[in-house]
């Protein structure tokens, strides 16, 4: 901490009192120093420096958790509009999202009922060439374990509609960064 060209008085008044406006805390040094014998204003000032430190120390923590809170939020703002798009996307082809299957599947298996089958969609961009419709959609059973929540396992396997591929771990391929499929839109088989 440099000091400028200024009396201890001014010192004392400037930086040795500091308020926390959460807790309420008052730290009041400039009085300890004020009173302490001469010999003793030394420690009294090395306390104020460490209490300080922990003081900023602290402050620093309540920013560092404000600015985890804010990014928070705004992720939480940015995941809303990626479901609302989602939705949006689904809603265009007549179909549901993913989630929407997800919760269907789980509450359906929940309450004991038959088997259901739906088709997932994935996007065009989630393929390395341009393929046709039935070559993106797979065709999957409420009986898959991601869909019974209290099975160990999150396993969901799909067949692609064209035939060409049977029991595909669709799951692997929708969580994968490096193989991200996205899912188009869903719909429940009657």
């Amino acid at each position: 901490m440099t000091m400028k060209t200024e009396t201890m008085e001014e010192f004392v008044k400037n930086y040795m009192r500091f308020e926390d406006s959460l807790h309420q805390r008052f730290v009041d040094f400039a009085h300890a120093f004020q009173y302490a014998l001469p010999e003793r204003k030394g420690e009294v000032l090395k306390r104020w420096q460490a209490a300080f430190k922990d003081y900023q120390e602290w402050i620093g923590d309540l920013l560092h958790d404000f600015e985890l809170s804010k990014n928070e939020v705004e992720n939480e703002a940015e995941w809303r509009a990626e479901e609302d798009a989602d939705k949006e996307r689904a809603r265009a082809h007549g179909g549901i999202t993913f989630d929407e299957l997800e919760e269907h599947f789980v509450m359906h298996n929940a309450e004991g009922g038959k088997p259901e089958t739906a088709v997932i969609v994935f996007t065009e961009d989630s393929f390395d060439s341009p393929l046709p419709l039935e070559a993106r959609s797979f065709r999957i059973s409420s009986e898959c374990k991601a869909f019974h929540p209290l099975m160990e396992g999150y396993s969901i396997f799909g067949t692609r509609l064209d035939g060409k591929d049977k029991s595909v771990r669709l799951d692997l391929y929708m969580r994968d960064p490096a193989n991200l499929m996205k899912v188009d839109y869903c719909y429940l088989e009657k």
